[in-house]
């Protein structure tokens, strides 16, 4: 009998993009378009700037673009950048309970160009890695990683970058062993960083590499995910076998389980933004109206939403980088600064993480005024898999009592968004709007596209 391991490069190998649902396809178009937003937004940062302008210095050999960098790279570099860029402004998408975006859709990218693959291969690679980095979340669910901290990427990556480089399966089985043989575990306190943006961009470059080295017959462990010394007991502390492989090719979580992100920020703030977003541009609520913001939410928000709030000097920090090496990121994460944000602005998108309006004192002295209050109820919703809820209740100073509930985030699978929405978001401040419509289209008809070096091309920009 085949370990999963083996399973999954055979399915891999063997997947054609007529196999896959058209569910499937239409979603796996609108995360494509979802993370191109998210990888230009972060491309706008000062992270971005830097790891563009240092990988343009290694001069590899022209294979793939960088999205808004003006050049090409090799396969890898590109893939690399590409993958930091959409995650360091936490605006990536998840299928499953594993956030998948940041890595399938650079690497599909990266590889499609560099062999000229055509639109319909690189949409069968992406979804490839959407199921299995599904499979491997769920099989290690309860273990040291969730979301974000999921530690998947070295077993999907090899192979969507495998499978598009042209690999057979005994090779992609030991592209798998050799990616997976360093475990990855992410530290969140790196999080602080732009190095947060290596969480994926570190897996996509080893990844690629372990699956063109071994095209040459480089071997690896052909059991590596599945054994009991392999890398999902090493990287997570647990798991469960009988679940790595279960439903694969018949249960499509590329189609039943996309989330988009609406905002850059955890996803466990999303469903308290909507609420409150909702609240503010239905009441005309300005900033000087709140007297008190009440948010009931799971206590995986009130966890994730104060981890950074308890450092007493974080804006401090985050306002001398140079310094303290802190950046926006531990905000993308805080219960308290986007919803401060979002009732000055009416909005939460890539400008309000800028230092300018980190700094403005309307929104931080708002932040004493929200509270997070833990309701059981939402932690049984969201064990039950009926998405991330939220009650917000705000209390003006004038009297007004105004509530709003949600029991499933803008962008969850079941109150889904158009993926064009965000793009136009996310690029607004670099890219006019004709060169967003050029995008979309081709996005939304890229099962058509013969040679993905013309998505490259329109990508990369002058």
């Amino acid at each position: 009998m085949s370990g999963a391991t083996e399973t999954y490069a055979r399915w891999v190998h063997e997947l054609q993009y007529d196999a896959i649902p058209e569910g499937a396809v239409h979603n796996a178009k609108e995360q494509m378009l979802s993370i191109l937003g998210a990888v230009y937004g972060g491309a706008a940062t000062e992270a971005g700037a830097a790891i563009t302008s240092a990988v343009r210095e290694w001069g590899d050999r022209e294979e793939s673009s960088v999205v808004a960098g003006g050049y090409r790279t090799s396969v890898r570099s590109a893939a690399l950048v590409n993958s930091v860029n959409a995650q360091v402004l936490e605006y990536e998408d998840w299928v499953g309970v594993v956030h998948t975006g940041a890595t399938v859709v650079p690497v599909a990218l990266a590889a499609a160009e560099a062999m000229g693959a055509g639109g319909r291969d690189l949409i069968a690679a992406q979804v490839a890695g959407n199921e299995v980095a599904a499979r491997v979340g769920l099989a290690t669910l309860g273990g040291r990683g969730a979301g974000n901290q999921h530690a998947v990427h070295q077993v999907e990556v090899p192979l969507v970058a495998g499978k598009l480089l042209g690999l057979d399966p005994t090779q992609l089985m030991d592209a798998v062993g050799g990616s997976c043989t360093q475990a990855q575990f992410p530290v969140v306190l790196g999080w602080t960083s732009h190095a947060k943006g290596y969480l994926t961009g570190m897996p996509a470059y080893t990844g690629i590499a372990a699956a063109q080295i071994a095209r040459h017959g480089f071997t690896g462990n052909r059991e590596i995910v599945e054994h009991a010394k392999g890398y999902c007991f090493e990287a997570q502390g647990l798991l469960r076998p009988d679940q790595l492989t279960v439903g694969l090719g018949e249960k499509w979580h590329t189609q039943d389980s996309l989330t988009i992100k609406p905002y850059p920020m955890c996803g466990f703030t999303m469903a308290p933004t909507d609420c409150l977003l909702d609240l503010v541009r239905e009441h005309d609520i300005q900033p000087d109206d709140v007297a008190e913001v009440v948010v009931e939410c799971p206590i995986t928000f009130v966890i994730t939403g104060t981890m950074w709030s308890a450092v007493p000097d974080l804006y401090d920090r985050i306002a001398n980088p140079h310094e303290s090496g802190w950046s926006w990121i531990p905000l993308l994460f805080d219960g308290h600064y986007p919803l401060a944000a979002a009732i000055v602005d009416r909005e939460v998108t890539p400008r309000q993480f800028t230092r300018e309006r980190i700094a403005d004192p309307r929104i931080r002295g708002l932040l004493d005024r929200i509270r997070l209050v833990h309701d059981p109820e939402l932690d049984m919703a969201l064990v039950a898999g009926r998405g991330f809820g939220a009650k917000v209740t705000l209390r003006t100073r004038d009297g007004r009592v105004l509530e709003k509930v949600t029991r499933e985030h803008r962008g969850g699978p079941g109150n889904p968004i158009d993926a064009a929405d965000k793009f136009r978001t996310a690029t607004r401040d670099v890219l006019p709007p004709e060169r967003q419509d050029t995008i979309i289209r081709a996005v939304r008809s890229v099962e058509r596209l013969e040679n993905a070096r013309e998505l490259g091309d329109l990508l990369r920009g002058p």
